[in-house]
């Protein structure tokens, strides 16, 4: 009333009500799902005089700030709130506005669009466009990426990629996460690395010498790659790069050979480029030459020929060329080393010299020929008197001649001389000692003495075929004197394998030591596997079993000698243990009657072999019911006491629900089956990778398990689990190329139960 008053005294009549004036007559917005609208609009009359009044908003959506106004123009401030509204839909509200000029409904009209990123190449709204924008800009879609706005506005809340994102966001590398991220939706292909070669040959001399190895991404994206090199005298510039090297998709990788870290002649190495899925291997050879290099080819020649001449030797000794043949031979390669020598001076002809007269000498010592035999002896007969003083080794063979080619009594005097020279001054002389074996009585007729002999020489190191040849002949002739296996005999026999010079009778003496063994040696085993595969007699395979058995050897590598074992019936102990122990169980295998027969009666067994044994009996129990019926009582103890414990593999599966879900078993252990029930085997061959993270969609909490060899079993509870790899640098892998995840109890066939 006293406003009024105040307003006719000042003359201020009004004779109608004014007409109530609004900025907007209706408001029209779009807004992002997911985000909040601001706005506002003004009210007034048209007879600009103070108005008054309240406002009131139809949803919880549509909020005001000033709810009553009094003004002669009144601001009012308003708030749309899209947090929790989809997308591509359009709200309708409206605010009522009362007023001492009159009502107004004011409509609101809020179209709800699907959020968006803004970015170099415009907005970003769905994978689409995201991945496209990863392409061409990486940098910035790493930061779209990490925003806490990328699971609504890129994923559209999909609960299967955000949960998938979340976990790869854990990677050390977000340059990783979101190349994994790409990869595991389907929206970009793992890049693969290509080089332009995998081959590189270098001569060297005192300078380095450097080069490129053209890298090349077969597509975009990130990857991680890893340089190493297996030889010193190969020098990587980088040992670590990354995508963000390369320019577009190549990268040339510098190396330096280093002749300081070489040695004379041929150096092989190798450069390695690994990425967490692929190994590229570059192939280096580098040959060092300089003023000696020719000596060295020489040398290297030299010691071919040699090879040669020893190899023609024990062919002729043991009847696989001819006399003829083995003379034309020896003269060949006795011309090759004469030619390794540049001047008529030189060492090699001094070499071919004493060769060509020792190769002769020891020639027909062993096989007589007296007309060649005195013409050799004529021959030598003014240059042997030099011999004594600058030349023993030839001096000594000289004298080994003339005993073989002269009359009994001088022939005893000289052999005499040349035993005296042999014991005395001369011991250690392997050419003496090697007539001496043809000639002297002692070790012509003592065979034993004679190997005695040889024996010593091989225990003072030296390692000659002569030797072992000389061995062997006599191990042939007479196989009882191979009475022991120490080392130099298993020399030998090995000796005999190589040069496929072994009688029937030599090979029987040797499997029955090899038989009497106390531990395993694996040069006998290898000399066993050759007796058996060339004579094949049951004593060998008794041989060889028992061996590996002493030996513990339990890996499937070893397994045809059991089988072999077993299928002939050989009684041994513990074979039909090693026959499980060795098996693959990958595979699928028809064990013997006679060993499920044997274990029907006692089983020693560890864990793992007796869940494969008897996993076999349940999956073969029609065809062998009554020995399955004899397993039976076994079978369901062992099924208790796994339970109880928490064991779980395949074979174990195959026994629980033999057991438990087919009999009473089954409410009586039922409380023990959470401890198996859940279980998961994986397996993963990508050596980079050190554990797994097994994350449940219903759950915060994520659990780390390292593998151990390539393998872990798991608890997943349920179907929304999901197994992440991690490798050594601490990224998360969302699949990996090379693992396999098995449920190990299906309950989908015992429902019913």
């Amino acid at each position: 009333m006293k406003e009024k008053v105040n307003r006719l005294y000042k003359g201020g009549f009004t004779y109608e009500t004014p007409k109530l004036i609004l900025s907007s007559e209706e408001i029209d917005f779009s807004i992002c799902a997911g985000s909040v609208f601001y706005g506002h609009f003004t009210v007034s009359n048209d007879s600009n005089t103070v108005v008054k009044g309240i406002l009131d908003s139809s949803s919880p959506l549509l909020t005001i700030k000033n709810e009553q106004f009094m003004a002669a123009s009144n601001r009012i401030d308003f708030k749309f709130d899209a947090t929790y509204l989809e997308p591509n839909n359009t709200i309708y509200e409206i605010i009522k506005i009362i007023s001492d000029c009159g009502e107004y409904t004011l409509r609101v009209r809020a179209h709800i669009s699907r959020p968006y990123f803004d970015s170099s190449i415009g907005k970003i709204m769905d994978l689409t466009r995201f991945t496209y924008l990863a392409r061409y800009n990486w940098d910035e879609a790493i930061e779209i990426f990490n925003s806490n706005r990328f699971p609504y506005y890129i994923l559209s809340n999909d609960d299967d990629y955000a949960f998938i994102r979340k976990h790869l966001l854990k990677s050390k590398s977000q340059n990783h996460a979101l190349e994994q991220f790409l990869v595991a939706i389907n929206q970009k292909r793992q890049i693969e690395l290509s080089i332009n070669d995998d081959k590189y040959s270098y001569e060297v001399e005192s300078e380095s010498v450097g080069d490129k190895i053209l890298i090349t991404m077969e597509t975009w994206g990130y990857i991680n790659i890893d340089i190493s090199t297996d030889s010193p005298f190969i020098m990587i510039q980088n040992k670590n790069i990354s995508s963000e090297s390369f320019v577009g998709n190549s990268y040339f990788l510098e190396f330096i050979i280093s002749p300081e870290k070489m040695h004379k002649g041929n150096n092989y190495g190798r450069i390695y480029i690994a990425s967490i899925y692929q190994t590229l291997v570059v192939e280096v050879k580098a040959v060092k030459t300089g003023q000696d290099q020719e000596e060295l080819e020489r040398a290297k020649k030299f010691k071919s020929y040699r090879a040669e001449l020893t190899t023609s030797y024990l062919s002729y000794r043991l009847d696989r060329i001819s006399k003829e043949k083995y003379i034309a031979r020896a003269n060949d390669l006795l011309a090759g080393i004469k030619g390794l020598s540049s001047n008529t001076t030189g060492v090699y002809n001094n070499l071919v010299a004493d060769y060509s007269t020792l190769f002769l000498i020891e020639l027909l010592i062993v096989d007589k020929d007296e007309e060649q035999g005195k013409r050799l002896l004529n021959k030598l007969e003014l240059q042997a008197r030099g011999w004594k003083k600058s030349n023993a080794k030839l001096y000594w063979a000289y004298l080994a001649l003339k005993a073989k080619y002269s009359t009994n009594e001088e022939s005893k005097k000289i052999i005499h001389k040349i035993t005296q020279y042999y014991e005395g001054e001369g011991r250690g002389n392997w050419q003496s000692f090697f007539s001496l074996l043809y000639l002297e009585s002692r070790y012509v007729e003592n065979k034993k003495m004679a190997l005695n002999e040889i024996s010593n020489y091989f225990y003072r190191g030296m390692n000659s075929p002569y030797l072992y040849y000389e061995a062997l002949r006599i191990f042939n002739e007479k196989p009882n004197l191979l009475n022991q296996l120490s080392q130099f005999e298993i020399q030998v026999m090995n000796f005999a394998m190589k040069t496929e010079f072994v009688s029937s009778e030599l090979a029987r003496q040797f499997t029955y030591l090899a038989s009497k063994l106390k531990h395993y040696n694996n040069i006998v085993f290898e000399i066993l596997t050759i007796l058996y595969e060339t004579f094949e007699p049951l004593e060998v395979l008794n041989a060889i079993c028992s061996l590996l058995i002493k030996g513990n050897k339990r890996t499937n590598k070893y397994f045809k000698w059991y089988k072999l074992g077993v299928l002939s019936n050989l009684r041994i102990a513990e074979l039909y243990e090693f026959y499980l122990y060795s098996i693959d169980e990958e595979k699928n295998n028809t064990l013997p009657q006679s060993l499920i027969y044997y274990f029907s009666y006692s089983n020693t067994l560890n864990v793992q072999k007796r869940s494969y044994l008897y996993a076999y009996v349940i999956k073969n129990k029609d065809s062998i019911h009554d020995l399955y019926k004899t397993y039976l009582i076994s079978i369901e103890k062992f099924a208790h006491d796994g339970l109880k414990e928490g064991r779980i593999n395949s074979n174990f599966a195959i026994i629980y629900q033999e057991i438990f879900f087919n009999s009473d078993f089954l409410q009586i252990h039922k409380h023990l089956l959470w401890n198996v029930v859940f279980r998961h085997d994986i397996k993963c061959n990508n050596p980079n990778i050190k554990g797994i993270l097994v994350g449940h969609k219903e759950l915060e909490k994520t659990s780390y398990i390292p593998l151990a060899k390539g393998q872990i079993q798991i608890d997943m509870f349920t179907d929304n689990a999901e197994v992440f790899f991690i490798d050594k640098k601490d990224n998360l892998y969302y699949k990996d190329t090379d693992n396999s995840d098995e449920a190990l109890m299906d309950l989908t066939s015992n429902e019913s139960s």
